[in-house]
């Protein structure tokens, strides 16, 4: 009878652990095919700072994270589609990557804008599907141990700098990758106030800031070998523990080889129970190393042009000049025949596509069928212009090219408007020219000539031109023939 009862508890304790195996299967399939699904729905943005941005702009943006980014509830396999931030630095610079699930697109775009004023977010729609597959060669994954107080905030802005900072400079053929994984935190953490003169005990207090859960891998690949490698790792992980206290501090995984850490790296792994890192959104916001203050850092770009979104007065109609690239929006940035009739101005250094835009300005136009003139002193905007000329408006265009000599255009300057206010105007275009030479004889005497040219006409009733300049002067007949002319009070 003993036995009896001694081989049923063994068969019940073995199908109640066959059971939880098959639960436990149950619950790692389900966690990796969520996992899969929010991979899938990832899109990866470059991020690019402005140089004035401080720890307490990111803290806030990273604050809001905890309302898109809920905890898992208790029936919940995954939490809520969280964020990755991967910061990847080589020799040609530090470069920043938000991998950002498609149902919080709109949501992050947006917190990002109204937190962090000039942040910029370019989508990278190749940055998940292409890249080298780097040998790592150091590795390590980060958990926050203690908790007993707060990370010292006091050295937040340093220690953003610090991370920064140590990943320049690098080798070629060195690359560092440091990856943050976060999500809302399931629970506040608990936090030991200091004792105070009244009691001996410490108290138990929250913290006002968001609480977010997240997971830190750091990997490093080198060509000079494991030894190398090492180093560059060590001074990165170094700056990770520059906000640590005696009692809460950034410790390594001791216990996870780098291996290990790499291929979790590699295919975003989110972490099936407990995360190792549970900290307030201001601790990540000095962790994250988003912000070097006014300081100019070695392979981290600077300022950056601040993106702006289209007004809601955009109009729906009219000649379309770009396409936004505001993320979030894809509007087209038109121009109404009323903003252009109030003037155009296109600045902007070499090479940014001022002339390109000017000639598809030009040519949407032309096929409009409006009328055109183009003043071009280098050629390269008018050769564009010529090229975007439909066939049925061949017949309508008329090219003046003053360096084609082997076709002369003719510009006489003395009719290009009133006798007196046409002898004025190339009076004036000729004293600047020969300023250095220029004397009071002089002016009268061109100043009287060219009135005289302009009130007149050739003998076959054609005006003058300023090739008759020297024959006035010097040829006394064609002179007076000249002078006895009647003037003229119109051209």
């Amino acid at each position: 009878m003993a036995a009896d009862l001694v081989g049923l508890g063994c068969a019940v304790l073995l199908g109640l652990a066959g059971l939880i195996l098959v639960a436990f299967g149950v619950r790692v399939l389900i966690h990796e095919a969520h996992t899969a699904q929010w991979r899938a729905s990832l899109t990866a943005f470059e991020l690019r700072m402005p140089r004035t941005a401080t720890v307490a702009e990111v803290g806030r943006w990273v604050g809001t994270l905890r309302t898109m980014v809920r905890a898992r509830r208790w029936w919940s396999i995954l939490p809520r589609w969280p964020l990755v931030v991967e910061t990847t630095a080589t020799r040609a610079g530090v470069r920043r990557v938000l991998l950002v699930p498609a149902r919080l697109r709109t949501e992050v775009i947006s917190t990002l804008a109204a937190l962090v004023p000039g942040a910029r977010l370019d989508e990278l729609p190749d940055y998940l599907t292409t890249g080298k597959r780097e040998r790592y060669l150091a590795a390590g994954e980060a958990r926050l141990r203690g908790g007993g107080d707060l990370l010292a905030l006091g050295r937040a802005e340093d220690t953003s700098r610090h991370v920064l900072a140590v990943l320049q400079p690098l080798e070629a053929g060195e690359v560092v990758r440091v990856q943050w994984i976060i999500t809302g935190a399931k629970a506040p953490r608990w936090i030991t106030a200091p004792t105070t003169a009244e009691t001996d005990m410490p108290e138990m207090w929250r913290t006002d800031d968001p609480m977010l859960s997240a997971t830190c891998r750091v990997a490093v690949a080198s060509r000079f070998g494991r030894r190398r490698a090492r180093s560059v790792f060590g001074r990165v992980w170094a700056s990770l523990r520059g906000m640590n206290t005696p009692r809460t501090r950034m410790a390594r995984r001791w216990w996870m080889p780098h291996l290990a850490v790499v291929g979790r790296l590699r295919a975003r792994v989110i972490p099936r129970g407990r995360w190792p890192i549970v900290a307030t959104s201001s601790e990540l916001a000095g962790l994250l190393g988003f912000a070097a203050g006014a300081m100019t850092l070695p392979g981290v770009a600077g300022g950056v042009s601040r993106t702006l979104p289209t007004p809601p007065s955009m109009p729906s109609r009219g000649l379309t000049i770009a396409a936004s690239n505001y993320p979030g929006t894809h509007t087209d940035i038109r121009l109404s025949v009323v903003d252009r009739l109030r003037h155009v101005w296109v600045a902007g250094p070499t090479g940014t596509g001022k002339t390109t835009l000017l000639a598809n300005m030009i040519g949407y136009d032309i096929h409009a069928g409006h009328g055109v003139v183009v003043v071009d002193a280098s050629g390269s905007l008018v050769s564009r212009v010529l090229d975007r000329i439909p066939d049925e408006r061949a017949d309508d265009v008329v090219v003046l090219d003053a360096t084609a000599t082997a076709h002369i255009v003719g510009l006489n300057a003395l009719q290009a408007g009133p006798p007196e206010q046409a002898a004025s105007f190339v009076f004036h275009v000729l004293h600047s020219i020969y300023v250095k030479n220029w004397g009071p004889r002089t002016a009268d005497i061109l100043r009287a000539g060219l009135l005289t040219l302009a009130h007149t006409r050739a003998a076959n009733g054609e005006p003058f031109t300023l090739v008759e300049m020297p024959q006035l002067l010097t040829n006394a007949g064609f002179r007076r023939t000249v002078t006895a002319q009647p003037r003229r009070s119109q051209r």
